[in-house]
């Protein structure tokens, strides 16, 4: 936060104090004003991955109280899995587009501005005469659309419309996407395609300083295959293409692999995520079988060139975790600290683990190694609406209750923390008031377990603790 509030003077921070930084709704007041000046007849809203829950819903509320004349549209994952208990809950909300949602907002768009007749848009939920409507749902073939579209260029681009793989937690899965968007198997854009997306971004950003970087959706090994991808490699250097890219693997791949991406854009990033160092593990998380040999070699290698680098991440909380398997992530991720040559190079384990609506494991947790705490849209938005990060949690494990995820989660980040800060990536102010904050997190979770019981005094409750943590921390 201190870097980014140097390197950005326009940034309303108000100082650089953790708790400020973590408290205060420093965006609020000035995403108002913005929101004021901008008039349109429809606003839509992205509910895809489930931590956008509450900031979705709250947003299209703002928007519907500054322009109550205008339509509100939401859409994405997470809002097609829980599509009619989010009409039913929001009467802020106009419009619901469940699944691929191309083909019905160009139609939406278009009767919005003729006769306002929803019934005949596929995949929509809308409201029409005080009462929700929903529209024939149909599986849709807007590819074609999508991979000639070169109006709207984003700084990722997908190599495919769903995945090759079947992570049980993921919603974007082969599983979970054939479910929600009806797709009978992934469709993968051609290189010309790819390559349009990428000269077009390339030449928007020709006023840069540096040369942009772009982010490849997938690991392109897998998705196109080895000889597109070579292909796709050639062009790029042939026409001379002054961008790096961001690249997922999947699994490892070989040295030569490795060298070729050096050669065809060097200064790209690879990006590769474990989740667990444990190899069974990981299998069982991903379906991916590799050995830590093979991924270390890729970490070596990478390490070892001046013209790449890389981020490695590992997940806190899956189905077969235990508190010997997170030592052993953090001892890897110490040990290996030590060697690396550059700050471009990194070793992140920050995350803990969310289960997407529709993926395999949230559709049959148990059968996964999981227990839900909560199934409906409006649970899971209390839960990120609570005070601290602990009521985000939805699921325990064979080895976790909720509350010791919640403690392993503060542990991993103090771990963390030190290995950064012995690495001099974060200075020792803030190193210190992190591990304050978390001691004090942990401190106070009992009082936040009380005060959730007792839903008439809970605001105040929560006020009270929070006041206390403030003046401890301070």
């Amino acid at each position: 936060v201190q870097k980014i509030a140097q390197e950005n003077k326009n940034l309303y921070l108000k100082d650089k104090s953790i708790i400020n930084d973590l408290s205060d709704k420093i965006y609020y007041s000035e995403a108002l004003e913005i929101i004021k000046t901008i008039k349109a007849d429809i606003y839509a809203v992205d509910l895809h991955w489930l931590i956008y829950i509450q900031g979705a819903i709250s947003i299209l509320k703002t928007i519907k109280t500054i322009h109550p004349k205008s339509y509100t549209l939401i859409g994405g994952l997470t809002a097609s899995y829980f599509k009619e208990e989010i009409m039913k809950l929001y009467p802020f909300i106009d419009f619901l587009i469940y699944g691929d949602a191309s083909v019905p907002l160009l139609n939406l768009v278009k009767h919005v501005k003729s006769d306002k007749l929803f019934s005949s848009i596929p995949n929509l939920i809308y409201r029409e005469n005080n009462s929700i409507k929903m529209s024939p749902k149909k599986s849709i073939n807007d590819f074609k659309i999508i991979e000639n579209d070169e109006t709207t260029i984003y700084n990722s681009i997908a190599l495919s419309r769903g995945c090759p793989l079947d992570c049980i937690t993921c919603g974007e899965s082969k599983y979970s996407i054939s479910r929600i968007n009806n797709y009978k198997s992934i469709r993968k854009y051609s290189i010309d395609s790819i390559l349009e997306k990428i000269w077009s971004l390339q030449t928007k950003s020709q006023n840069s300083q540096s040369r942009p970087y772009f982010v490849l959706i997938h690991d392109p090994f897998i998705t196109l295959g080895s000889k597109k991808w070579k292909d796709l490699l050639r062009e790029i250097k042939s026409a001379d293409l002054k961008i790096k890219l961001l690249i997922e693997f999947f699994v490892p791949h070989t040295k030569d692999e490795i060298i070729n991406i050096a050669n065809k854009i060097p200064g790209s990033t690879i990006h590769i995520s474990p989740e667990s160092i444990d190899p069974e593990i990981r299998s069982y998380h991903k379906g991916l079988r590799y050995s830590n040999e093979e991924l270390i070699m890729n970490l070596d290698l990478i390490n070892s060139m001046d013209n790449l680098s890389m981020q490695v991440w590992f997940m806190l909380g899956l189905a077969k975790d235990t508190y010997h398997s997170i030592n052993n992530n953090l001892q890897f991720i110490k040990n290996y600290y030590n060697t690396l040559n550059s700050q471009r190079n990194a070793i992140k384990y920050t995350e803990l683990l969310f289960i997407d609506p529709g993926s395999l494991a949230y559709n049959n947790p148990s059968k996964y190694g999981y227990r839900l705490l909560n199934k409906s849209f409006s649970e899971i938005k209390e839960g990120f609406e609570m005070p601290i990060y602990k009521y985000r949690i939805n699921y325990e494990t064979k080895y976790f209750t909720r509350t010791k995820l919640f403690y392993a989660f503060l542990y991993m980040h103090n771990q963390m923390d030190t290995i950064y800060f012995n690495h001099s990536l974060i200075d020792r102010s803030l190193y210190l008031k992190i591990m304050l904050y978390n001691k004090l997190l942990k401190k106070y979770s009992k009082q936040y377990d009380m005060a959730i019981q007792s839903n008439e005094a809970r605001s105040r409750l929560f006020n009270e603790i929070g006041n206390k943590l403030l003046q401890e921390i301070s």
